[in-house]
């Protein structure tokens, strides 16, 4: 089982995903606090931003699933595909 890896962000907001996915965001600018999740291939997942009391996505690949608290934590629930040939190689 994978552990997911949990990323702080502005406002108090917590992101939670799977350790392969990578985050990034443009809050240089303290007005700014926009955010995007990757894949291992680099594609677009989520596309986000957060204020005080507020979470809103403003582009997601079309099977990106997630979920959010109370008490501001994104929890993204999509998985990394596994293909048959990783498999084969996970299991030599």
């Amino acid at each position: 089982m994978v552990h997911h890896k949990k990323h702080e962000l502005n406002f108090s907001w917590e992101l939670t995903a799977h350790p392969d996915y990578k985050i990034f965001s443009n809050n240089e600018n303290a007005n700014e606090n926009e955010y995007i999740l990757l894949d291992f291939e680099n594609t677009v997942l989520l596309r986000f931003s957060v204020q005080e009391e507020s979470f809103e996505v403003t582009g997601s690949s079309w099977d990106t699933k997630y979920k959010v608290t109370r008490s501001r934590k994104i929890i993204v629930l999509t998985e990394p595909e596994v293909y048959e040939e990783d498999e084969e190689e996970d299991e030599e």
